[in-house]
This record gives structure tokens, sequence and C-alpha cells, in this order.
């Protein structure tokens, strides 16, 4: 394993047979050696390396007990030379791009239980303040990226969802957080390929006023050429409260205020959390299809969620479908087709009557 510039050695490089557990680490001169037992055919080498842009190279195995396999490493500089494609559908490299964005991926996305996609953001971006307003499992979350703006209108981010800016308008007189739900909830983060953030208000250069919040722009899964791809999860949740109020329990009670008199009787005593409060239990159950040819690619997905809330008589269920199509009409011009169907998007919130 040698550099593109130097030709020197590059150690500590992993090298890998791409879908399998098989790896090897390049020594200090930059030679490795990689011991599997495989069967004969066609497979693909995936070489990594801290500052070095990562490589993938067709390797074919045949019955010969030994072979030799040369790659060479370029610098990768920060991923200044990635391409970003902003609002205004040019493609810009990082290093002329006058916006800090933060990108989170799929993975990142996926872990958790998380009900929605701001949800999903918690924790996961610098300087972004995420939090739920109240415990209804589908109610209102605030994201703020650059802080609180305005009391009358709405401090939240814009949101796009390839390329489609998403309509989150609260109908609420004063956007205080409460129970305004998210329209993102209907949007499974299982769904998601990568998040982008643009937290600086030069976003509002491509935006407009709308995104002097910043900017969140969601990029969806697609399919990828290749066999059929079917991806299959299911999770159980289980949610209880962590700490209730101190309740009085002492079961005597003073018959009048007056100081001097300790005359006590006694009193039953209840302590009402017990009829609110439940351990709360839930599924999220996911599945997803993708594939196609160089021509067709496609991607289906559906999803059902069912959530209960800690408070009794509280739940959320979403049963969604995705659809997305991919045509290459000629060598210059493409189509793409995808829709987002909720098919039930729905959030019970009331208290049960004892």
């Amino acid at each position: 394993m040698t550099d593109a510039n130097g030709g020197v050695g590059v150690p500590g490089a992993t090298v890998r047979i791409a879908n399998t557990v098989l790896a090897t680490a390049t020594g200090a001169d930059g030679t490795y050696e990689l011991r599997a037992s495989v069967r004969p055919g066609t497979y693909q080498l995936a070489i990594s390396s801290v500052g070095y842009a990562n490589i993938t190279q067709s390797l074919t195995l045949g019955t010969e007990t030994q072979i030799t396999a040369d790659a060479t490493l370029r610098e990768d500089l920060v991923g200044l030379k990635e391409v970003v494609v902003t609002g205004n559908s040019v493609a810009t490299s990082k290093q002329q791009l006058g916006n800090a964005i933060s990108t989170v991926n799929a993975r990142e996305l996926t872990q958790g239980a998380a009900v929605q996609i701001d949800q999903a953001l918690q924790g996961k971006v610098a300087g972004a303040q995420v939090s739920q307003n109240s415990g209804n499992p589908a109610g209102g979350i605030s994201v703020r990226l650059r802080g609180t703006s305005t009391v009358v209108g709405s401090s939240d981010p814009l949101y796009i969802i390839d390329g489609v800016i998403v309509n989150n308008d609260s109908p609420e007189l004063l956007d205080l957080g409460g129970y305004a739900q998210n329209r993102l909830v209907d949007l499974n983060p299982a769904d998601i390929d990568r998040i982008e953030i643009i937290k600086g208000a030069a976003a509002a250069a491509i935006y407009g006023s709308r995104a002097s919040n910043g900017v969140v722009q969601i990029f969806t899964k697609r399919g990828k050429e290749g066999k059929p791809s079917v991806t299959v999860s299911s999770n159980f949740i289980v949610s209880k409260i962590r700490k209730t109020l101190d309740v009085n329990t002492y079961p005597f009670r003073f018959t009048n205020t007056v100081a001097s008199d300790l005359t006590q009787v006694p009193a039953e005593r209840y302590d009402f959390q017990d009829q609110i409060f439940r351990t709360a239990v839930g599924t999220d159950n996911y599945v997803s299809v993708s594939g196609g040819s160089q021509a067709t690619r496609y991607f289906f997905s559906g999803s059902y969620f069912k959530n209960q809330g800690i408070v009794d008589a509280t739940d959320f269920d979403r049963k969604t479908g995705r659809l997305r199509l991919q045509q290459t009409l000629t060598n210059w011009a493409s189509l793409s087709v995808g829709a987002i169907i909720p098919l039930v998007t729905a959030a019970k919130s009331r208290m049960a009557a004892s």
C-alpha cells in the first residue's frame, strides 16, 4: 500500500473484503497479508486509512493459493473536495461553501427509538437544541439551531425533503411549543439516507428569509443498481416514568389548625400518580426492498409504528409507505418519481376517566 504523492508505504491502512469480516492492517512499510478461506470468484477489496480517500478495487480469486494486490492511496484533505448540492441546485465544493454544514448519516438516525426526524437529531448535531415539549408520544418537538429569534412566529428551522420545502406551520397564534405536532412525524427515520444541517445565517441567501433559523435538508434513500436487497427490522419499546413526585402517606391528620392542639385522627391518603402513569410498550416494524438495473432503479418501504405513552390513554400510531423510482431515459436525461404515503398517522391524548 503506497502513497500517491511520495510512493512510500502507508502504515496502519485497513484492508477488508467487502461485505465480510475478513480484514487486516498494513505494516510499517505498507505491506499486508490477508489469510482467508473463500470460494473462487470476484470480490471487492475495500481499503481505507485516516487522512486518505477510501478506495475499492475488484479482486478475482481462482484456484491459486496466493495472489498479490497493490493499491495507491490519495490524500483526502478533510473532504474539502466533496461536492455539496445547495438549494439553488448548483454543485459546490466544501472549500468554496460559505456555510458550515453538519451531516448525520442513516446509522446515527436509527440508533434509539426516535419517533420522528427532529427527535432523532437530539445529541447528534453540535449547537442544536432539541427538546420535547410534552409527554405526549407524538407531541411537539422544538429544534433550535440559532436560538429563539421571535415570540410571535416560529423559531424552528426550515425543513426540506428531497428538495421540497415542508410546510410545518402551526395554527396557534403564539407558537410556545405546546402540543403542536411536527409534520415530520409522518416520515420514518429508517427511510433517511442522510441529513445535512446549515446553521449559519448565510443560508438565507439560498432559501430566503424562511431560512433565518437554519435549514435541515433531508435526503431519503434511493434504489441502487444490483440484485434486490431486502431490509427487515423490528423493535420492541418499553417506556416508564423515571421519577414521580413525593406524596404524603402519613395515615393521620390534625383535627384543627390551632398550634397548641395536637389531636390527630386517622386519614386515608391516595397517590393518584399510580393511576395516571403506566409502563408503556410499543413496536416498530420496518421492511424495504431496493435494487434495479443500470437504467431503472427502485426503492419501496413500508412501516408500522405503535407506541403507548407513559400517561394512560395516550398513544401514537403510524403506518407509512414510500416509493422511489428512477429511470434513465437517455445519456442526458433521467426521470425520478417519489412519494411518501402516510396511510395512518394518529395520536390520541386524553385523560382516562377513573
